[in-house]
């Protein structure tokens, strides 16, 4: 779709109550959107990438957001889908390990690091609190 289609179609969903859904790639839903009409964020076929995730899930979760947001995410069980899924949940573990360490180095020192962790909502050891 053209990029005119594209904010026409935004603009549609925005405005039109009888236009229930808007149905996006995460990659489109990922580049540029902010959408905090809507308050469901579905994944049908994620992307290999956790941060593409998301950051398409964030366009929903952003600030004036008034409502709270459900994600579902879909996987056929039995099939391929359940590989990608899996190896996206040890790269989001890893993620997370990454930035425990990291705030195990460094959060006592520094207070913009520990302020960054609390907006992620990453655990900081009790022995940093």
């Amino acid at each position: 779709m053209s990029l005119a289609e594209r904010e026409a179609e935004i603009r549609r969903f925005r405005s039109e109550p009888l236009v229930p859904a808007l149905l996006a790639s995460s990659r489109v839903g990922g580049e540029g959107l902010t959408l905090t009409e809507a308050n469901h964020v579905i994944f049908i076929n994620e992307w290999w990438n956790p941060s593409a995730n998301s950051q398409a899930r964030d366009r929903v979760v952003r600030i004036g957001q008034r409502r709270g947001v459900r994600v579902y995410r879909f996987r056929c069980r039995g099939t391929i889908e359940e590989a990608p899924a899996r190896i996206l949940a040890k790269k989001t573990h890893a993620v997370v390990s990454i930035i425990d360490r990291l705030a195990d180095n460094t959060a006592s020192q520094d207070p913009n690091v520990r302020q960054l962790l609390k907006e992620l909502e990453v655990d900081l050891p009790s022995s940093l609190m």
